[in-house]
């Protein structure tokens, strides 16, 4: 009877947690193969979907148990300096493995994912007032988009924490391939115009310039860092 008890317990904390019967797979599902569908569900009141923002902080919230409680990214870093250097023959080479990787996963992906989804939702907002799409439909690209990324760097994660250098580093370029530069017959994460077709081209147009505006403040703080932030604020 206590085994029986013990088994539904931890089968219903497994459901609960992966949102087995709350949707979480369903909507990551057809995230993946017809996402226009989900907005038109939410938009006609529907609670078949996942919401966007409740499905982006779900696995926000994965991503920040595992990462930080299961993985020691310092660790894994680590052990990926010693096979670098051992793979190009860089004797007493340091290549920081360890540092970034434990920055990374560990400390600031979440936090800063969280802040640029809201500056890209606030700059797709000021670029697209001529374009007809409601605020709730721009809210659902960002997040649902930013979820997909947050699933794949996961993943990423997960293989070169787990798999060695070689292995984990020739998934991930082949992963990044197939999903950013293979035809659209393969899954890949779904741009703006896929969520809301009769928008098509200017609204991936809008989506893609806050995607650059945003890639140059990344690479402004990068630089800032490399430059002058690592001199004074070194770890």
């Amino acid at each position: 009877m206590n085994d029986k008890i013990n088994y539904a317990f931890f089968v219903d904390l497994f459901k609960d947690t992966v949102g087995y019967e709350s949707g979480m797979l369903k909507t990551l599902k057809d995230l993946l193969r017809k996402p226009d569908i989900i907005l038109k569900s939410l938009n006609s009141g529907e609670n078949t979907y996942v919401k966007p923002t409740k499905f982006f902080l779900s696995f926000c919230g994965y991503f920040i148990l595992v990462n930080s409680f299961f993985i020691d990214w310092s660790e894994v870093g680590k052990r990926h300096d010693a096979d670098f250097n051992a793979m190009f023959d860089a004797e007493g080479g340091y290549t920081n493995f360890s540092f970034l990787m434990d920055l990374l996963f560990s400390k600031v992906f979440v936090p800063v994912t969280m802040f640029f989804c809201i500056v890209k939702l606030l700059l797709v907002l000021k670029l697209s007032k001529k374009l007809d799409v409601s605020v709730r439909d721009h809210i659902a690209i960002v997040f649902y988009t930013a979820s997909l990324g947050t699933i794949f760097t996961f993943a990423v994660g997960l293989t070169l924490a787990f798999l060695p250098f070689i292995y984990g580093m020739a998934i991930n370029l082949l992963a990044i391939f197939i999903i950013f530069l293979a035809p659209k017959k393969f899954i890949q994460l779904k741009s703006a115009d896929s969520f809301l077709p009769e928008a098509g081209k200017e609204l991936l147009k809008i989506h893609k310039k806050a995607d650059l505006i945003l890639g140059f403040i990344i690479m402004a703080v990068v630089i800032f860092y490399v430059l002058i932030g690592e001199k004074y604020f070194a770890l």
